[in-house]
């Protein structure tokens, strides 16, 4: 397996494919999940069905030599770090391919965290994904994807921002789920919402309507506590 690029992805990073669009959407090129090895040995992941996008960078790492051997899956991986005519430093893969390696993974018997990852290595015209947990082992062959991703980076707002606010990402999620759940629940049916700003400290104020009810929620925004202990403690406040 000369010139792979060996990449490390943890369970939670499963998540990414929820951003791609659905199988058969007719846009077969956002169908997929961009996997890059970039040069600051960060992995990027991204993802999007044209009209939502995620790109998430990852600086998770495992030494190689912690690696479990799998069998069918190339130990010399280990041992390439740089891309070669015969590698790539990016591939794309079928979203559902994706999904499916993490469905694949062994289940957690070992308490290592070496163990509760995907390996993946990725070739010229291939990505290589494998799993294991010692007792038994996953792996999947996919061929990469030969239609054009997006140019995601276009589509990221790189303007500075005329409001900042930060929330607890589960408190937000689950008043726009419960949101959803009361103005449409008839599956299919979508539900439009406004998010209200007033202040980078105020809560936000969600509002939306049906024929028969109508909604407002507020979410309080996130306050690190610890931030703001040591703000006061320079001040010399109680």
């Amino acid at each position: 397996m000369k010139g792979v690029f060996m990449i490390i992805l943890t369970p939670n990073l499963k998540a990414v494919a929820d951003f791609a669009a659905v199988e058969s959407s007719g846009r077969s090129n956002l169908e997929n999940v961009l996997i890059e090895k970039r040069d600051d040995a960060i992995t990027r992941l991204v993802a999007t069905d044209g009209r939502a996008l995620i790109q998430v960078d990852s600086a998770r790492r495992i030494d190689h030599g912690e690696l479990p051997v799998i069998p069918g899956f190339d130990a010399s991986v280990k041992n390439h770090s740089d891309a070669s005519s015969n590698g790539a430093s990016s591939a794309r893969i079928p979203a559902k391919s994706y999904r499916q390696a993490f469905k694949s993974m062994p289940g957690k018997t070992k308490h290592m965290p070496a163990l509760h990852c995907l390996q993946i290595a990725i070739e010229a015209d291939q990505v290589v994904l494998a799993s294991t947990n010692l007792d038994k082992h996953a792996v999947m062959s996919v061929k990469t994807s030969d239609d054009i991703f997006p140019q995601y980076k276009l589509s990221i707002p790189e303007k500075a921002p005329v409001l900042t606010v930060t929330f607890n990402a589960a408190m937000l999620a689950s008043a726009l789920n419960s949101i959803d759940a009361i103005i449409a629940p008839e599956r299919g049916k979508i539900t439009a919402c406004t998010l209200e700003f007033t202040g980078n400290n105020s809560p936000v104020k969600i509002t939306a309507q049906n024929e028969h009810e109508k909604v407002v929620a507020v979410v309080m925004p996130w306050i690190d506590k610890k931030a703001c202990e040591d703000a006061q403690a320079i001040k010399g406040e109680p």
